[in-house]
């Protein structure tokens, strides 16, 4: 089968940079191997963060341009994976495959509040869609169904007794080319989407996962409908990235109560996979002011979880 480059004219306009692919290994690795070259995408991105600011004076190499965010798609990947090294499959011609490059200030990507840009991005994922959905009429097809975020940046959709995961997020920092005003100020923040649009039920890759078309409806045909999700994404990314970018206790107060209201995950029995192999199982109570995810266990004892897969389980387990 012929694999075709994308065409999404809506994501183009509002990105200040873009550029798509029919077939590619990993949208992120790409992104990460322009950042190590002198691309133009990577190029026209850092032009853009340096406007009104040419000499790099102050604390805010943004300028007055706010935040420049590229967008690289593609219709399919031969190797994408998600957080912890896990495979990510996508179908072409129905799933959503891009990644987005942020420019930002290296004291926000690498600072005390670096922990919050990885749970930014699944509120933003989350308010991209559901601003598409309204766009185009669509209904959730069964009553109680909602999008949500489970912690710390996975797109589900959930309803009274369940979720399922419709989309999962990877982000990476990567280092750009250094040349004048621009060197150590700012680095590029990658945030890798995969979303499922339109795939089949009896072809989901796994039992917890679903598609956008299985749970709302009417869509738009999937070019489009990937053009508009596309195009909301660099909107909402650039917005969330902007204000914890501005560096103001507000700004970090303000995702974390969005993240408390909207994160699935929390008031849930849980079971973490831990990095180093062990599990932790309790609930999960709240959001930590690192971004971390707190979860009680049966002895009553608190901990503090930053890295780690979260699963929720049945009620009772």
């Amino acid at each position: 089968m012929t694999v075709s480059v994308p065409s999404m004219p809506r994501t183009a306009q509002v990105a200040n940079a873009f550029d798509a692919l029919a077939e590619v290994d990993s949208t992120n690795a790409e992104l990460r191997r322009r950042c190590l070259g002198d691309d133009p995408f990577v190029r026209r991105l850092m032009a853009e963060a340096w406007k009104g600011n040419p000499q790099g004076e102050g604390n805010d190499p943004m300028g007055a341009k706010g935040v420049p965010m590229g967008v690289l798609a593609a219709q399919t990947q031969t190797g994408g994976h998600g957080r912890l090294g896990r495979a990510w499959a996508d179908a072409p011609g129905e799933s959503f495959v891009a990644s987005f490059l942020a420019v930002l200030p290296r004291n926000v990507v690498f600072g005390p509040d670096a922990g919050w840009l990885t749970l930014a991005a699944g509120v933003a994922a989350v308010d991209a869609l559901r601003g598409v959905l309204g766009d185009v009429d669509a209904q959730p097809l069964r009553d109680g169904v909602r999008l949500a975020v489970k912690w710390p940046n996975d797109v589900f959709v959930v309803g009274p007794a369940a979720g399922r995961k419709l989309g999962g997020i990877l982000i990476e920092s990567a280092e750009l080319p250094k040349t004048g005003a621009e060197r150590n100020a700012c680095v590029a923040l990658i945030v890798g989407i995969g979303l499922n649009l339109g795939i089949a039920a009896d072809r989901l890759p796994t039992e917890q996962a679903t598609s956008l078309q299985l749970d709302f409806g009417p869509l738009p045909a999937f070019d489009e409908l990937r053009d508009r999700i596309g195009a909301a994404l660099t909107h909402e990314l650039r917005s969330q990235f902007a204000s914890l970018a501005s560096g103001t206790a507000e700004a970090v107060r303000t995702l974390h109560d969005r993240m408390t209201r909207d994160c699935w995950t929390l008031g849930r029995p849980v079971e973490v996979r831990l990095v180093d192999g062990s599990a932790l199982r309790g609930e999960a109570e709240s959001i930590g002011p690192d971004a971390s995810l707190v979860v009680r266990d049966a002895a009553g004892e608190c901990h503090v979880v930053h890295t780690g897969d979260v699963g929720v389980l049945a009620a009772g387990r």
